[in-house]
Order: C-alpha cells, then sequence, then structure tokens
C-alpha cells in the first residue's frame, strides 16, 4: 500500500497542497491505481469531526482545485506529445490496424461540431473509474481544440476529485477493505479503456471508407 504512506507524506509537508502532486502523479504515472490516491486523500485528509456540508466544501473546492490543477499540468504534457507524436505512430503503424490519419482528422471535424461533444469530453474527466490519461492521449491524437480540451479537463477534474476524496471521507475505515478490489475494477477498466479508444479509431476508418463508396 504505498501510494497510502505517499498520501500521507504529501499530507504532512504539503497540506491541501498535496492533491496537486497526486493529481500530477495519476496523469504522468498511469500505473497508479489513480482513484484510489484520491479516496485515500479523503480518509486522511478530511477530519472526521467535519459536518457533511463541510467536507463537502473541503472535498470540492479546496481539494477538488488542486487536484485539477496537477491532472491539467500533467495533461499539457501528454497532450501535446500525443498531439505531435500521435500522428507520426498513426502514419507509420496505422496501417497494420486498418487506419490512417484522414480518419483521426474526420473525428476530430466530428468532435467540433456542437456542445454535446464537449460534454462527452467533460463526462470522460468527471466519471470516477475512468483512467484519464486514456482521454488525454486520445484528446492530443485526435486534435481536438486545446482551450476547450483543457478547460474541460479542470472542471471535470474538479468534480473527479471532489467526489472521490469525499467518497474516501464518508467511508471512512470501510475504504481499507475494498482497495484490493478497487485496484482489480480499476485495471480492468484500464485496459477496457484502450481496446475501446482502438475500437472507436477502426469503427471511424470502416464508417469513411463506406462514405467514400
Amino acid at each position: 500500500m504505498e501510494f497510502f504512506e505517499l498520501v500521507k507524506y504529501l499530507l504532512i509537508n504539503y497540506g491541501v497542497a498535496a492533491a496537486l502532486f497526486l493529481g500530477l502523479f495519476e496523469e504522468l504515472v498511469f500505473i497508479i491505481p489513480s482513484t484510489l490516491v484520491f479516496l485515500a486523500l479523503g480518509f486522511l485528509g478530511i477530519s472526521k469531526t467535519l459536518s457533511v456540508e463541510e467536507a463537502l466544501i473541503k472535498s470540492f473546492l479546496v481539494y477538488g482545485f488542486w487536484g485539477a490543477l496537477g491532472v491539467l499540468l500533467g495533461s499539457i504534457l501528454i497532450y501535446w506529445l500525443a498531439f505531435y507524436g500521435g500522428k507520426y505512430f498513426i502514419v507509420k503503424f496505422g496501417r497494420y490496424f486498418g487506419v490512417d490519419w484522414i480518419d483521426i482528422e474526420k473525428w476530430a471535424l466530428w468532435f467540433e461540431k456542437g456542445y454535446k461533444d464537449e460534454l462527452v469530453v467533460f463526462i470522460a474527466r468527471a466519471l470516477p473509474f475512468l483512467p484519464i490519461t486514456l482521454v488525454t492521449i486520445a484528446g492530443g491524437i485526435l486534435r481536438l481544440p486545446w482551450k476547450m480540451f483543457f478547460t474541460l479537463t479542470f472542471l471535470g477534474t474538479m468534480v473527479r476529485v471532489g467526489v472521490l476524496v469525499f467518497s474516501g471521507w464518508a467511508l471512512g475505515e470501510t475504504y481499507r477493505l475494498w482497495l484490493d478490489w478497487e485496484v482489480f475494477i480499476e485495471r480492468w477498466i484500464f485496459g477496457l479503456g484502450a481496446v475501446t479508444i482502438l475500437g472507436i479509431i477502426i469503427y471511424f476508418h470502416e464508417r469513411g471508407k463506406r462514405l467514400k463508396k
């Protein structure tokens, strides 16, 4: 349970700003069970003597802000790496799984059609159990508008962090009992998320071929 000790160390040394470092780790070091660090933050960082209203405020407006800022900083790096490096990868290796750069550009245009697509990005960021590094990589490869993407990254992640931190506080000692299950679930979701992204890319490739006919 190394991450548990990490959270304790950061809280002791940096206080509420510990959420910034945890958000940065969550985005950059994606092998860490990302939801667990913020659950641990709520368990360790919010006093059990607070009322529900006080715990909610601290979870969403304090830890949520700092956590979202950390994720945003990490996502800026990953987004631009995927933005510039993703095209090289698709052009060089895309033919092996039936996709080319034209398909990626079509998908990017699809995302720019309306607010419903921005809602998709927001929800993807806010869902507590969706590995958000995959969302950043997809956003960079698809070249989603960076201003929209980073804004929704911050807002959606505030919700995500707030929910997780508050849940860690509310669960109390029960939090320790389901750690192993949480790790198991998140690893499966990460794998399914990667397969889903690949499947969507292939879908748009096939859809593009049908439209050409």
